[in-house]
């Protein structure tokens, strides 16, 4: 995790460049929470985006990151999203250096609803967990959500091949356990070990198989399952190739190989791939036309996992 504090870290780059979450987390989120609606807190806020559809519905907000750019991003990014709105949350809504296994100056019993997104897969959690057992009160949420790579949504036969793409050809430069969380959408972060302290959980995930959580494409829509847990948007292969050079696999990669330039990276050269096969697709079977997309642009989705626990 360390590298996304290193001084060369691009934070605009990796604010522009993530996706936003889908309403239907929020929703999730909303629909699950039975407390008060006093005090919100956000654990790995990063430039802070992740909260923002929950703003209006709590008094307070705390973010807290532990990287000073990250928090000077989100300070900024909220000035920005009052313009937008037309509304202040100076009074309303802050962030500052902080950690999810320390939470100081947050006082006990105080916090409503606790969010991490993608973030949680960070955490060391018996600290973490017994931070948040501290701070929080009868009848809070916990909501832990991830997003795992892009794929493209109508090419199934391909899924396998960008999950490998990412998480065997790459694996020397996996910071791990954090990876094997994303990839398996949380099912494998650490519940808390004081069981008495919680009510209940629910794991919600967008369906993936079972030994090596590849996503199932294209989406079910309409049939039984959290087929609406995703991510998806058209993009062009080029922005694809910038969201790949947020990652942290990517960020290890440019150390081991300085000095190469972008279009002969990691991410060119596996964006690369993916494209190809994919315009082979389009034209032997006509797989992914329905859009009339042109050779540059695709439609991707992100399936997303939610972890969600009431507080006792």
């Amino acid at each position: 995790m360390s590298e996304y504090y290193d001084a060369g870290f691009d934070v605009d780059a990796y604010l522009a460049s993530r996706p936003r979450y889908p309403a239907c987390i929020y929703d999730r989120i909303l629909g699950f929470h039975v407390g008060r609606t006093e005090r919100l807190l956000d654990l790995g806020c990063g430039p802070g985006q992740a909260s923002w559809p929950l703003l209006d519905h709590f008094e307070n907000t705390l973010g807290l990151d532990p990287g000073e750019k990250m928090v000077q991003s989100a300070q900024s990014a909220l000035k920005d999203l009052e313009r937008k709105r037309a509304k202040s949350y100076q009074d309303r809504v802050q962030y500052r250096v902080g950690s999810a296994e320390k939470l100081e100056g947050v006082e006990d019993g105080s916090v409503d609803v606790v969010v991490a997104g993608t973030a949680a897969h960070w955490f060391e959690y018996e600290k973490m967990w017994q931070e948040v057992q501290r701070v929080t009160r009868k009848g809070s949420t916990v909501a832990f959500w991830t997003y795992d790579i892009a794929y493209p949504k109508e090419h199934g036969s391909l899924a396998k091949i960008v999950s490998d793409s990412a998480y065997v050809d790459l694996k020397p430069l996996l910071n791990e356990p954090g990876s094997s969380i994303i990839r398996s959408l949380y099912r494998k972060v650490p519940l808390p070990a004081d069981t008495n302290a919680w009510e209940e959980s629910s794991l919600q995930t967008y369906p993936v198989s079972e030994d090596d959580f590849v996503p199932v494409l294209p989406p079910q829509r309409g049939r039984e399952g959290n087929w609406e847990l995703l991510f998806e948007d058209v993009t062009t292969w080029k922005e694809l190739a910038a969201v790949r050079r947020t990652n942290s696999s990517y960020l290890n990669w440019c150390r081991l190989n300085p000095g190469v330039p972008q279009e002969q990276d990691i991410a060119s050269i596996q964006v690369g791939a993916m494209r190809a096969a994919v315009l082979k697709e389009r034209k032997e079977r006509g797989i992914g036309l329905e859009e009339g997309l042109d050779d540059e642009h695709v439609r991707m989705m992100r399936p997303m996992g939610l972890l969600l626990l009431r507080r006792r």
